[in-house]
């Protein structure tokens, strides 16, 4: 009998020191880069197909894929701890680890002179939003990364163009996002016409 209340307490006390203890991960956390989707949009939306219609302004939401990476290793005795089940524990997000470098857009023609794969950010903008006063503004591709709060969750980047190409007007664009020496590929969801 004494063996058996033995075994039973070898299996069962660990289980629910398991369960009940609460010990939260305190590591600082990063945010990381994975990749990225574009979506292209109008005011008006008019899809014909799979062809985006512009009138006026054609804007482009690039979406980041983020995953999050730990700093440091974890306690050994972490793993002894379940916060699931006993708190409720927030992690340590610091910001991403690292800056986004450049973005680079292209198209699939000639866009105003610019030749097919070449760099397209002079005729878009990216919008900026005060945070203090909800006042919209835009700036270039470039300031826009200069100047980014890396340390927040900024998930995507609204990109606007009001120029309308003067000889193709049917488009597929092309976003590089370049970080950390790797580059993230995302090819427009919709060709793009002009009317």
């Amino acid at each position: 009998m004494k063996k058996f209340v033995s075994l039973l307490t070898i299996f069962v006390l660990p289980t629910i020191l398991y369960v009940s203890c609460c010990k939260c991960d305190t590591r600082d956390y990063f945010l990381l880069i994975g990749g990225i989707k574009s979506k292209l949009y109008t005011s008006t939306n008019n899809v014909v197909n799979d062809t985006l219609k512009v009138i006026d302004t054609l804007k482009a939401d690039i979406f980041l894929n983020i995953n999050t990476v730990a700093k440091k290793k974890p306690s050994p005795l972490l793993n002894f701890a379940n916060p699931s089940y006993a708190c409720k524990c927030n992690l340590n997000i610091k910001g991403y680890k690292y800056k986004i470098d450049s973005i680079k857009i292209t198209s699939d023609k000639v866009f105003n002179g610019i030749s097919v794969g070449q760099n397209l950010n002079a005729f878009f903008k990216a919008k900026v939003t005060s945070s203090n006063s909800n006042v919209i503004s835009y700036t270039t591709i470039e300031q826009w990364i200069e100047n980014a709060n890396f340390k927040n969750y900024q998930y995507s980047i609204e990109l606007v163009n009001s120029t309308t190409p003067l000889i193709n007007k049917v488009h597929k664009f092309t976003f590089l996002l370049y970080s950390d020496g790797q580059s993230y590929p995302s090819v427009s969801d919709k060709f793009v016409s002009w009317q």
